[in-house]
Order: C-alpha cells, then sequence, then structure tokens
C-alpha cells in the first residue's frame, strides 16, 4: 500500500492530546494534576502554566528545575513533530538530570 504524500514543514503542528489520553496517563504515574506544558497556546494547554511559541520552552535551560522550583514533579509534553530532534534532546537531557 502507497503511503501517503508528505509535506514537510505543511502539516498542522497544534493538535491537542484528547482529553482522555491525559486522564489516563495521570491514573498511570498516580499525580493529579502536570504543573507546566512545555509545548502548548491557551487553547490545548494540559497544565496551569505553558510555554507557547513566543516563550519558547526550549530556551528555558534546564526544564526539571523549572519543575522543582514550583515542587512538582511532572510537566507535559506534546511537541511539534515537524522538528522533533531539539524536543527529544532536551526530553533526554532532562530525565538525566532527574525530571520527569
Amino acid at each position: 500500500m502507497p503511503q501517503p504524500a508528505q509535506k514537510p514543514g505543511a502539516s498542522k503542528q497544534n493538535y491537542e492530546t484528547p482529553d482522555a489520553f491525559i486522564v489516563a496517563v495521570k491514573l498511570l504515574l498516580k499525580v493529579d494534576r502536570f504543573s507546566h506544558d512545555f509545548a502548548a497556546d491557551g487553547s490545548n494547554k494540559k497544565a496551569p502554566t505553558f510555554f507557547d511559541e513566543e516563550t519558547d520552552a526550549l530556551s528555558v535551560p534546564r526544564w526539571e528545575l523549572t519543575l522543582r522550583e514550583c515542587g512538582a514533579l511532572w510537566g507535559w509534553l506534546n511537541p511539534p513533530f515537524g522538528n522533533i530532534r531539539p524536543w527529544a534532546q532536551r526530553c533526554s537531557q532532562t530525565a538525566d538530570a532527574g525530571g520527569h
């Protein structure tokens, strides 16, 4: 079966994570909330504090410190997948530093 034509840079990048999925993840992690959403906007955020394109979570030096400053353990991330590499690298760095 042929694959659909790819449109690099032209596909929608701000899909909202379904609420049912968020509920399932919270149950799995045994958390009641995420403190920060690292890639969101006002219409699709999954945490009270969020970073949008303007505030740019990738410019924040260390996410695990951002989380710890508010006494939180968990942040949420549903990144734009058009350029996933920097997001994946940051997740790896955050995990290595003890963040979730």
